[in-house]
């Protein structure tokens, strides 16, 4: 049971149902738009006013250091977000930029490459990318390693072929006389569209993950295409050779910090927030709207303690999972679930009157009565005392509303235990 509840924490992105506010990653998307609109721009000014050779070794220098960033991001991910869409996208990412800044006619040693070598390494970027985008986000680390390594021996044969074949690949050129290539000039294009469709509906609350897989499609995607237009194309390759993994590593660090973030207030059990994320309401430092009418309920387990020790810790995890989701169901959206410690919940209710809580907290005590868990062959039946307090004016501290609350749930317990008491701030 903890093991799925593990597997939760990774795969979703979203507390007492609310999506996490990072979404798919609409800002990071746009940048790689206006990156790769620069080098599109760059690309036609350069030319003009400096010797264009000059630049493209200078961003072939500048690529060797982003594709080895590219791949270091790539591998030192998987400790802390145990992703393998990043773990994969960073090594082919780094990889295919390595590629071109030493071995094309653009890179560092100016080595004579066949003049499909450019046009192939796009190629294998984008089915990259888009084969990061389709694999799945966690698996264990050894399948983690073997498909990295397979995708990578793969791109490397494949990339040894296209530097060698005589062969030209589709062009513009091809694309406008409608040549026999034409399907291999779309091919690079539907496959960044797909990568782009495929990250808006299944990585949209990746914690901007899809913001980062969509702006690598487009970045190469748009590099094969609009490299074409340019009069020194191997300038604007050299370009988006050099600042692609560089997007990229933005990318996975805003990736990160979204998920250290959501880890930080998360409680991975129950799947709602965490004592550190309660504290922080409580101190007005979150954006939950805290002016009044703002409530506070606090809730415990009825002799919580019998359950671990009759049933076990496991059917005492079971019972806090159903309350967690008894209390999601019912607050969420009007209330924010918190698991404060042990057995004990704080609910906050943003812009609910008194009466209502009340209300709510009722239904819940009674729902949660007539819920039981089942235990081996039995079924263990549990109650709950709750304490509310409401704020009612600005003056009077989150913490002070607390506390109120707090001893309302004192009185529930002393009262007999199974009931919901309501204590007035003074």
């Amino acid at each position: 049971m903890r093991k799925e509840a593990d597997k939760e924490l990774y795969d979703e992105s979203s507390i007492n149902g609310h999506k996490y506010e990072g979404k798919w990653g609409m800002v990071v998307f746009v940048l790689g738009v206006v990156l790769l609109s620069c080098g599109f721009w760059l690309s036609g000014l350069l030319p003009q006013r400096f010797n264009p050779s000059a630049f493209t070794k200078l961003f072939s220098f500048i690529g060797i250091l982003t594709g080895a960033g590219a791949i270091s991001v790539g591998y030192f991910s998987y400790p802390r977000i145990h992703n393998l869409k990043v773990f994969l996208s960073g090594h082919v990412t780094g990889i295919s930029s390595l590629a071109f800044c030493f071995f094309s006619s653009a890179g560092i040693f100016s080595l004579p490459a066949s003049k499909s070598f450019i046009p192939g390494i796009y190629l294998l970027m984008i089915a990259g990318i888009l084969t990061s985008a389709l694999l799945p986000t966690f698996l264990k680390y050894r399948w983690t390693k073997r498909i990295t390594i397979s995708v990578l021996l793969i791109d490397v044969i494949f990339l040894f072929i296209f530097w060698k074949t005589p062969f030209e690949m589709a062009s513009m050129e091809a694309f406008r006389k409608y040549s026999y290539s034409l399907w291999l000039t779309l091919l690079p294009g539907v496959i960044a569209l797909a990568t782009l469709v495929l990250s808006v509906f299944v990585l949209k609350r990746q914690f901007f993950l899809g913001g980062v897989m969509g702006g690598m499609a487009v970045f190469f995607g748009g590099g094969w295409y609009f490299g074409n237009i340019r009069t020194e194309i191997l300038l604007f390759d050299s370009y988006v050779f050099a600042v692609a993994p560089f997007f990229f590593v933005i990318g996975v660090f805003i990736h990160w910090l979204a998920r250290m973030e959501h880890r930080a207030s998360y409680d991975p059990l129950l799947r709602v927030y965490n004592r550190s994320y309660c504290e922080r309401i409580l101190d007005e430092q979150t954006k939950v709207d805290t002016n009044p009418p703002f409530g506070i309920a606090i809730v415990d387990i009825d002799r919580f303690k019998n359950v671990n020790d009759k049933y076990g810790h496991r059917a005492g995890d079971e019972v806090l999972l159903q309350l967690a989701r008894i209390l999601t169901n019912e607050v969420v959206p009007d209330g924010i679930v918190c698991r404060y410690g042990g057995e004990e919940f704080v609910i906050f209710f943003p812009r609910q009157s008194s009466t209502k809580i009340k209300m709510m907290m009722e239904l819940i005590r009674k729902k949660v009565k007539r819920t039981s868990v089942k235990a081996g062959k039995k079924r263990i039946r549990i109650s709950i005392s709750a304490g509310i307090s409401h704020r009612q004016d600005c003056s009077l501290t989150l913490h002070k509303v607390f506390r109120m609350a707090d001893k309302a749930l004192y009185r529930a317990k002393r009262e007999g235990r199974n009931q919901v008491r309501f204590s007035k701030t003074e």
